[in-house]
C-alpha cells in the first residue's frame, strides 16, 4: 500500500492569502483543508517590502482556520506574489549549471535596476530556455520570517505565475495564454513552442473591482459581488447598467492586453492556441467573450481543481486558488527542477564580473531608470510621475 504525502501550499494573491493542504497516495490526490484571508491594502504594496505587523498576524489566522493537525506533517511550499518577483526568459545552449547560474545573473544586471547583489536569484531550463527569477533579499527574508514566527519552516518557495500554471495547464503549456483576472490586479503569462515565454502584470488598482461597483450604485460590497456574479458583463441582464460599467472597468485591462499579446507575437512568431482566464472575477458571466472579442482566440475558463478529490462544490468554480494549489502540487514531485528560492540560494553566491555592478552605480540615467520602473509598479504612481515633472520644471528653471 503506498505511504501517503501531505503538502501544504501558501500563495499571496490579489490582496488575499491562500492556503490548501492536499494528500497524495500517488494516484489519488485528496483535498484535506483549505482557507483564504484578506489582506488590508497596506499589507502588501508594489515595491515595498511586505508589511511584517500585518502579515503575521493573518498567517497564523489562517492556519488556524485550516487545523492544525490538518497540516503538521505536510512539506511546506509559498509562492511569492507577482508584484513582487521578477520572471524572465532568454535563450541559452549552456549545458554546465555553474555557467548557467553566471549567465542568469549577467542577463538579469542587464534589465534589471537592482544591484543583482541585493537579488535572490533562481532559474530552471525548458529545451534551449532559460527561465530567471529575482527577488529582493529584504523581501525574501522578510516572507521567511513571517512564516517562521507562525511556526513553519518553508521548504520550497516558487513564483505565483508559474504555480497558478502547473495547477490550471497541466498537460502541455505550449502556445497558450492564462491570465489571472483579479480584483486588484491581473497579470498574462505566455507560453510558446518552447514552454513558458513570459508574465505581465496588466494593471494594479487602488480598489477592488467589487467596491468599485458598490460605490457606483451605492450598494454593500456583498451586493455588489452578487451583481457581478449574476448580471456580470450580460446586456440583456436588467438595463445592462452593470455591463456598460464592468466594459469601462475592464477596459484598461483589456487594452494592456492587446499591447502584451502584439509583443508576444512579434517576439515568439507562434499563433496562439487558446486563452484560459482565472482568478477572483473570472466567474464573472461573459468575461471570456469580453476578452475574446479582444484578443481573437478561444477563451475557456480555468478549473484548477480538476483531478482533485472531495472539493467542495462551493469551492469549485473558485479558481483564484490556483497558485496555492500549484505549490502544493509542486511538493508531490520529486524530480521538479523548477524555480525554488530556498533550493537554489546557495548557487547565487557566484561570482559575477565587476563590471556588472558598475552598471548598477547610483547614476542620473539610473535613477530615472529606476524611478520608471517603481513608477510602473507602484500604486504611488502619479505622485512619482508628479515629483519627476517638478524636478524637471524646476531644472529648466535654473537652466533658463
Amino acid at each position: 500500500m503506498p505511504s501517503t504525502k501531505n503538502s501544504l501550499g501558501i500563495a499571496i494573491s490579489d490582496q488575499k492569502i491562500y492556503a490548501v493542504v492536499l494528500a497524495s497516495d500517488g494516484p489519488t490526490t485528496t483535498l484535506k483543508a483549505f482557507a483564504k484571508k484578506e489582506l488590508p491594502i497596506d499589507a502588501l504594496i508594489l515595491g515595498r517590502p511586505p508589511e511584517k505587523q500585518y502579515l503575521e498576524k493573518i498567517v497564523t489566522e489562517l492556519l488556524s482556520a485550516l487545523g492544525k493537525n490538518n497540516y503538521l506533517s505536510s512539506a511546506v511550499s509559498f509562492a511569492i506574489p507577482e508584484s513582487h518577483v521578477f520572471v524572465h526568459s532568454f535563450l541559452s545552449i549552456e549545458s554546465s549549471d555553474t555557467n548557467k547560474q553566471k549567465i542568469v545573473n549577467e542577463e538579469l544586471a542587464n534589465i534589471l535596476p537592482i544591484d543583482i547583489a541585493n537579488l535572490h536569484t533562481s532559474f530552471f531550463q525548458e529545451q534551449n530556455k532559460i527561465i530567471a527569477t529575482a527577488v529582493e533579499k529584504t523581501n525574501l527574508n522578510t516572507f521567511i520570517a513571517i512564516f517562521q514566527k507562525a511556526g513553519i519552516q518553508i521548504d520550497k518557495i516558487n513564483v505565483e505565475s508559474l504555480s497558478a500554471a502547473r495547477a490550471i495547464q497541466k498537460d502541455s503549456k505550449k502556445n497558450i495564454l492564462l491570465m489571472d483576472i483579479g480584483e486588484f490586479r491581473s497579470y498574462v503569462i505566455f507560453f510558446d513552442d518552447n514552454g513558458f515565454s513570459e508574465s505581465v502584470l496588466l494593471s494594479n488598482r487602488a480598489i477592488s473591482i467589487n467596491n468599485a461597483i458598490a460605490k457606483r450604485f451605492d450598494v454593500s460590497e456583498e451586493s455588489a459581488i452578487s451583481m457581478r456574479k449574476t448580471s456580470g458583463l450580460d446586456p440583456e441582464s436588467g438595463k445592462g447598467e452593470v455591463c456598460m460599467f464592468l466594459q469601462d472597468e475592464l477596459s484598461p485591462i483589456r487594452e494592456e492586453l492587446l499591447k502584451a499579446l502584439e509583443r508576444f507575437s512579434q517576439k515568439s512568431k507562434t499563433k496562439l492556441k487558446k486563452a484560459v482566464i482565472f482568478g477572483n472575477i473570472a466567474d464573472t458571466p461573459n468575461i471570456g467573450e469580453y476578452f475574446q472579442t479582444a484578443i481573437k482566440v478561444r477563451v475557456e475558463l480555468a478549473d484548477p481543481w480538476e483531478g482533485i478529490e472531495k472539493v467542495p462544490k462551493r469551492v469549485q468554480r473558485e479558481s483564484d486558488y490556483a497558485a496555492a494549489l500549484g505549490v502544493a502540487l509542486g511538493s508531490f514531485n520529486i524530480d521538479d527542477t523548477s524555480i525554488n528560492f530556498v533550493g537554489n540560494t546557495a548557487q547565487e553566491e557566484i561570482a559575477v564580473d565587476a563590471s556588472l555592478f558598475k552598471r548598477t552605480t547610483i547614476t542620473l540615467k539610473n535613477a530615472i531608470k529606476q524611478a520608471i520602473f517603481y513608477v510602473t509598479y507602484s500604486k504611488e504612481r502619479i505622485l512619482l510621475i508628479c515629483l519627476i515633472v517638478l524636478i524637471i520644471v524646476l531644472s529648466l528653471g535654473l537652466v533658463l
